[in-house]
């Protein structure tokens, strides 16, 4: 078991032909794989057959410790309240990833947008107390605005997970844990990014409503994407930039929903 996140058996039994000779790598399939699993997955697959499986052969084996806080009542589980992911733990050390996240001002937008009036925000302190870009920013717009932000009860990475999990309108980072939250998630009904972060050319996500035909997530969910055009030539720090860029100059929501006729490969 691994900190109480997961308790996988040996062996999976996967329904489909018997003998391993019969099987084949899809073209749309890398041929050499790496450690690196999320940076390596078959192209042109939607986004609910990741999902499908995520439900069928991860959820099941969660370990007793995210499991039993999935299964208990949530804070972030309420209609009002909007989880915020902030990808803090190793932020410093990949700044293409930084540079990736919504501006704080994102943040505003999709309150002011939708209404909400609690923030749940997940996320680390790292050393020496610092915390992400975006974070101290959140708590002081939500004082000035009287808007509640809360933290889960329980800071462990199993009760970020949970949390996380148990959301139903998620704000995703750039980041595969909150993404990978949302795919093991049965109440998420919105999730909302920032659009042009490098979502398929760094994270490859599996999320992509930019590709032809993939203008999907899963039903029942709807993710509303906000722009920010971000110019290549980017000068000073991320967090910086994070913190200033001005709410003016975001656009959106657009709407990628469930409903792509595609079809993954066999």
């Amino acid at each position: 078991e691994q900190d109480g996140l997961l308790d996988m058996p040996q062996e999976l039994t996967l329904p489909g032909v018997d003998g391993h000779e019969e099987l084949t790598i899809p073209n749309s399939c890398p041929t050499q794989m790496s450690h690196k699993w999320y940076h390596q997955h078959c192209q042109m697959v939607p986004a609910w057959h990741h999902r499908q499986v995520m439900q069928k052969f991860l959820r099941p084996y969660l370990g007793q410790t995210l499991a039993d806080l999935a299964n208990v009542a949530q804070e972030s589980a309420s209609d009002d309240v909007l989880t915020i992911h902030l990808r803090a733990d190793d932020i410093g050390r990949y700044p293409g990833y930084e540079w990736g996240q919504p501006p704080c001002s994102m943040y505003q937008k999709i309150v002011s947008d939708h209404g909400y009036q609690t923030l749940m925000i997940v996320a680390k302190v790292v050393a020496k107390g610092k915390r992400a870009a975006c974070d101290s920013w959140l708590v002081d717009y939500g004082r000035v605005h009287g808007i509640n932000v809360s933290r889960p009860r329980d800071s462990t990475v199993a009760g970020d997970l949970a949390t996380l999990i148990r959301a139903k309108n998620l704000v995703l980072s750039f980041s595969s844990f909150s993404l990978a939250s949302a795919l093991l998630s049965k109440d998420l009904q919105v999730m909302y990014r920032r659009r042009d972060a490098k979502w398929y050319s760094i994270l490859h996500a599996i999320v992509n409503c930019d590709a032809p035909r993939m203008q999907e997530v899963w039903t029942g969910v709807t993710l509303y994407e906000y722009n920010t055009s971000l110019q290549e030539e980017r000068k000073g720090s991320p967090a910086e930039w994070l913190r200033t860029f001005p709410l003016e100059q975001i656009t959106g929501p657009f709407t990628c929903q469930h409903g792509s006729e595609i079809q993954p490969e066999i």
